[in-house]
């Protein structure tokens, strides 16, 4: 490696009217090790002569595989923020070019997307955000390398780092980041950023792979039902997520399944319970929510779809038995409310009679058939007494006045 190396220092020293994407690469490794200005000059000068071979690619082993990298590529590889500076703002420089692996056609991406990957420091990713001029460098193949990194995302600063820059790259804002934070089950991550996304938290956020089922995860919500995380699912009921969202990214329109619909998909496991599958208790949260609505209808529009007609026998009863609840509940409560409803539409001389009628009743006196009143009784009522005293019979009367003379005798 060394001969090589040496032999390729030497290559880039040769005199010629040409420059080689090779030597402009090894004149650029030769600075990155003595960090003479000499050798940055010798750098600048073949940029500027080399100008036709900037966007061409050249073998680089790094990471223990072999890439192709142009210039720019390499300098973000050898982690100098001084390099990726002086190449993102030279004339001629394809920013946006990707590197490729000649053994994966799949491991491609832009010089944001190397850092990344290779998790490159905080200075280098900065110089590549910084001198973004066209903006275009933060793509969902970085977020998605994001995603897979759950090493160098967990890190606090390269959060901030990246969230930093929402401004000038709407795509890394705080939905994102919780995104990524959902599928890497990071709790400690998801709650530091939930404060921050809040305004926007009704948001949908850009497509990515749910691992739970076939459904888009085209919501926070969503990707947490997927993701089979209740703590995640009630973090986001107390901040505000939308119960009851169907938006369908692919098509921009209505269509798209409910986290309801979606929990219970995702939950289908041929009528048995099991630990691993069983979305009882997310259900039950979702059930929960006063805004649920579980009249939604979503689909084509010649076939239309709502909670119930997702229930069938591949549904676990426990699941099956609360959805059935829900619906009984909320059709209690719809004959509550009608039943209020008429009752405050109904006539009011029906259920109370006006303060004139009941004038009228008193005038007319008692029903017919009716026992009248004795004299007594309306003289004692007259007098406001409660009860008349019952009168004196004469017997009664003769044995209170024999009282004294008894008393008498007895003497």
């Amino acid at each position: 490696m060394e001969r090589e190396t040496e032999e390729m220092i030497k290559e880039s020293e040769e005199p010629g009217e040409k420059v080689s994407v090779k030597s402009i690469e090894v004149a650029m490794i030769l600075w990155s090790v003595t960090q003479e200005d000499e050798d940055f000059e010798r750098v600048k000068k073949m940029i500027v002569k080399g100008k036709t071979e900037l966007n061409e690619r050249y073998p680089v082993k790094a990471h223990g595989k072999t890439l192709n990298l142009s210039p720019l590529h390499t300098a973000v590889y050898l982690q100098s923020p001084q390099l990726v500076e002086l190449l993102m703002t030279s004339d001629g420089v394809d920013v946006g070019l990707e590197f490729i692996n000649p053994e994966d056609s799949d491991d491609i991406g832009n010089v944001l997307d190397l850092a990344v990957s290779l998790e490159m420091s905080l200075d280098v990713i900065q110089s590549v955000l910084e001198n973004d001029a066209d903006r275009k460098l933060v793509t969902k193949k970085v977020i998605t390398s994001l995603l897979c990194n759950a090493r160098f995302i967990s890190k606090a600063e390269v959060v901030e780092l990246l969230l930093g820059y929402e401004a000038v790259h709407p795509v890394l804002n705080p939905l994102v980041f919780l995104a990524i934070a959902i599928k890497q089950d990071n709790l400690d991550m998801f709650t530091k950023i939930l404060p921050r996304a809040k305004p926007i938290l009704l948001n949908t956020i850009i497509p990515l792979p749910c691992c739970g089922c076939s459904l888009p995860t085209i919501t926070l919500l969503h990707l947490a039902i997927c993701m089979k995380n209740l703590k995640v699912v009630k973090l986001l009921l107390q901040a505000g997520s939308d119960v009851n969202s169907t938006e369908d990214l692919s098509e921009g329109q209505l269509g798209g399944s409910t986290p309801l619909m979606q929990a219970i998909v995702s939950a289908r496991h041929r009528g048995y319970c099991s630990k691993e599958n069983c979305q009882d208790r997310v259900i039950s949260e979702l059930l929960g929510s006063q805004d649920i609505n579980l009249d939604i209808q979503v689909g084509e529009k010649t076939i239309k779809t709502t909670v119930l007609d997702l229930v069938h026998h591949d549904t676990c009863s426990c699941i099956k038995k609360m959805v059935e609840q829900a619906y009984a509940r909320r059709h209690l409560r719809e004959k509550l409310m009608k039943r209020k409803g008429d009752q405050a539409k109904g006539d009011p001389a029906r259920s109370a009679p006006a303060k004139g009628d009941q004038d009228k009743v008193l005038a007319k006196g008692p029903p017919k058939g009716a026992p009248a009143k004795s004299a007594q009784v309306k003289a004692d009522q007259g007098k406001g007494l409660a009860k008349a005293d019952p009168p004196i019979s004469t017997q009664a009367k003769s044995d209170q006045d024999k009282g004294p003379a008894k008393s008498a005798q007895a003497k």
